[in-house]
């Protein structure tokens, strides 16, 4: 599964981060990087790698983050420095770099 590649999404969080809003980098286990924008307003991570772009909302998660699509087959959830990316071609971990 390929991501839309959506340069006008990334530029518009680029050109006004808020104080909250956070990048983070992430190594995956099928060697992929991805980068993890996570923004409060609106509560959502917009994710890239090197396959495309994807923007999430958060959704319900009793334990760490967790952001889907609303279809729920497209899940990024984080808890500590692991993330986990579930899609319907499969699911990887991931690793937040230093």
């Amino acid at each position: 599964m390929h991501w839309t590649i959506s340069v006008l999404a990334l530029t518009a969080a680029l050109a006004s981060p808020a104080a909250a809003d956070v990048f983070a980098g992430y190594w995956c286990d099928d060697g992929r990087a991805v980068t993890a924008f996570y923004t409060d307003n609106p509560d959502a991570v917009w994710l890239g790698s090197a396959t495309g772009t994807m923007t999430l909302p958060r959704a319900r998660s009793a334990s760490g983050s967790r952001y889907a699509n609303e279809a729920e087959d497209v899940v990024w959830w984080i808890k500590g420095g692991e993330a986990r990316l579930e899609m319907p071609d499969g699911t990887v971990t991931c690793q937040v770099t230093d």
